[in-house]
């Protein structure tokens, strides 16, 4: 991957990571219906896959690759907290702590982002 490619696939790990974010205020807020409490987790995975076999497919040269391994551990975390989602849903807990997750995990893949 050149150097925009890295910046686009960063910034995809922080939006489907603030989408997270968005999704477990959403629901701790109770805005959520039922059905897309259910079935929302299922189209963040969709996402979350399609970047994760973009990133884990990803090769860099010599000056990006400690910033790509970096972006692909924000990227193993985010599949871990997505993964997580549709069995929190009805425990706010969970999902405080989902949220606090899903936080980090963007402003960290935002901090790689803007190393490239």
């Amino acid at each position: 991957m050149n150097r925009e490619e890295l910046k686009s696939a960063a910034a995809q790990v922080v939006s489907i990571a603030e989408e997270g974010q968005l999704f477990t205020e959403f629901v701790q807020g109770g805005h959520a219906t039922p059905s897309y409490a259910k079935t929302h987790p299922h189209y963040l995975k969709l996402l979350a896959d399609s970047a994760s076999m973009e990133i884990d497919n990803a090769k860099a040269g010599p000056e990006h690759a400690a910033g790509l391994d970096q972006l692909k551990l924000q990227m193993q975390r985010l599949n871990g907290a997505v993964d997580k989602l549709t069995n929190t849903v009805n425990d706010p807990s969970a999902l405080m702590k989902l949220h606090d997750e899903f936080v980090n995990i963007a402003r960290v893949a935002g901090q790689i982002g803007q190393s490239f």
